[in-house]
């Protein structure tokens, strides 16, 4: 004679759960989203008691052309969905799908069929103007060169598929420009990689291209001005010469030597001597 849970023990089978109703009970699905977790769905509840395992929390819910919306909840198609544009839509894999081309016509706007990978790729947008707004020089010193491409899993890419060229070591920048003797100066700046210098590194100022060696690196052996250093007129710094510090070079030679501080060069040429100080040289050939 005494009252008893109806749910206990579980009168439910196949793992169903029982909640009471009244003097009696109803075998339900789930109760809470843990009892669905093994089939990685949510539990949906509502008044009329209707427990059941239903949408997703992830792919292995979904048949293989499908894959969760966790937003929704809800299975959805993964073609055509999956890609940009108009390209072509292939479920490859376990909720997998990959996108392709066979013309322009299948990529997003912008970019452009590559028929031979069957991929969409940036169009190339520079042209020798643009590179030499944007990195520097004139539009003479650019061409445009294509370079190799790589595709995203989608088979799409974001990168260009072209990059601006040049021969030239570096290039002169137009918008950059001191005047020096009555004279425009024009700041230089790397266009590649050489020697220790990197791509992109700003130099010193020179009137002209003959100033400085374009076509060639020579290690070691290269001349370098700088500091406050200036080096005009006739004058020359080759073969290792190094002029720096406040040094004023307007004519000579220095090759393999050394002028800093705030020594003069004027028509003399130091071979491998030194020149510092305040001290002031002109005429002399190979003095110290």
């Amino acid at each position: 004679n005494a009252c008893t849970d109806v749910c206990s023990p579980n009168p439910c089978s196949g793992g169903y759960k029982c909640i009471a109703s009244g003097h009696s009970y109803t075998c339900v699905q789930c109760t809470a989203d843990s009892d669905c977790a093994s089939q990685s769905k949510k539990c949906t509840t509502n008044s009329s008691h209707g427990y059941t395992c239903y949408g997703c929390t992830s792919d292995a819910a979904c048949p293989n052309d499908q894959r969760c919306d966790t937003i929704t909840s809800a299975c959805v198609a993964l073609c055509p969905s999956a890609c940009e544009g108009n390209m072509i839509c292939t479920v490859t894999g376990s909720h997998k799908a990959t996108c392709s081309c066979e013309s322009d016509a299948n990529c997003p706007a912008g970019r452009t069929c590559d028929t031979a990978a069957n991929s969409c790729y940036a169009a190339c947008s520079y042209t020798p103007a643009i590179c030499a707004q944007e990195i520097g020089g004139y539009e003479s010193d650019w061409t445009v060169a294509e370079i190799a491409r790589g595709s995203n899993s989608q088979g799409s890419n974001s990168s260009q598929t072209c990059e601006c060229s040049t021969t030239k070591r570096y290039v002169l920048m137009p918008n950059d420009k001191i005047t020096y003797a009555g004279k425009p100066l024009y700041r230089i700046k790397a266009a590649k990689d050489f020697g220790s210098v990197k791509k992109g590194t700003l130099g010193g100022y020179i009137e002209k291209e003959s100033n400085l060696e374009q076509s060639s690196y020579y290690g070691s052996s290269t001349a370098w001005v700088a500091g406050n250093a200036k080096v005009y007129g006739d004058a020359k710094v080759s073969s290792g010469g190094q002029v720096s510090g406040d040094a004023i070079v307007s004519g000579g030679t220095v090759s393999g030597g050394t002028g800093t501080d705030y020594a003069t060069l004027s028509g003399a040429s130091i071979y491998g001597g030194k020149l510092y100080g305040n001290a002031t040289v002109t005429s002399v050939y190979g003095e110290t």
